[in-house]
């Protein structure tokens, strides 16, 4: 399983869409991870992430910085969320008809992963992930949003990764060469992706520290309404 901290509200809009939210990487709580820039080009612009931890156990960090200040939830969900199109030597989040209509297109998964996870590298310089962004006089994509600074390692952080990038109205390309050229990005800072049945009915919350009785009570209604029970465990650090 992995692990995200949120809001009761977060919460009732991934029950109520079934879905993640992948945000632009340019508007994640680290500026340092969207700093990269060669030229005047940003390729944080074009990176979308869902941000996880591996960590089984609580931390009151994470509960403040990210759980609402302890007064929202820890969702966990099994890694393989997301239905994947196998289409010949692609995997798809979406059948490519789907951008037809879209101003985006999202790139296909990585041919070595069956899901778009990745684990954070912790590194005590960062110049060091943006020589490696920037290396031989290329973007590599695959460098961004995987690095993060030593201070940020008490998170064990592991991420949903999208590489999207704009396009015209029915006129899907798999280069970014002219949206690097011309600056050009997606107009969207979110992105919600839908979840694959068995991972959703399989969500498991545990409830803040500091929740009140009528927080509880707003918890079994969304689990009674949406997966169908009023299961759900409390922080270790309720009580304490």
């Amino acid at each position: 399983m992995i692990y995200h901290y949120t809001s009761l509200e977060s919460l009732a809009c991934i029950l109520e869409s079934r879905c993640l939210r992948f945000t632009r990487l340019d508007f994640v709580d680290d500026p340092k991870e969207y700093s990269f820039t060669k030229d005047g080009f940003n390729p944080a612009k074009y990176v979308y992430v869902s941000c996880w931890t591996e960590s089984q156990e609580e931390t009151i960090p994470q509960w403040k910085m990210y759980g609402n200040n302890g007064k929202g939830v820890r969702i966990a969900i099994k890694p393989n969320v997301f239905n994947i199109i196998k289409d010949g030597e692609y995997r798809l989040l979406f059948p490519l008809n789907y951008f037809n209509n879209k101003d985006y297109f999202i790139t296909p998964v990585l041919d070595e992963n069956e899901q778009p996870f990745f684990r954070i590298n912790y590194i005590s310089d960062l110049l060091d992930a943006e020589n490696k962004i920037f290396e031989d006089n290329r973007i590599h994509f695959k460098e961004v949003a995987i690095y993060k600074s030593l201070e940020w390692s008490f998170q064990k952080e592991c991420r949903f990764i999208l590489y999207v990038f704009p396009k015209s109205i029915g006129n899907v390309t798999y280069s970014l060469q002219d949206a690097i050229i011309n600056r050009l990005f997606p107009n969207q800072k979110y992105l919600d992706i839908p979840i694959c049945d068995s991972a959703f009915n399989s969500i498991q919350i545990t409830l803040g520290p500091d929740s009140t009785f009528a927080e509880e009570i707003i918890l079994r209604s969304l689990l009674k309404k949406y997966l169908g029970h009023e299961k759900f465990q409390k922080s270790v650090f309720a009580n304490s």
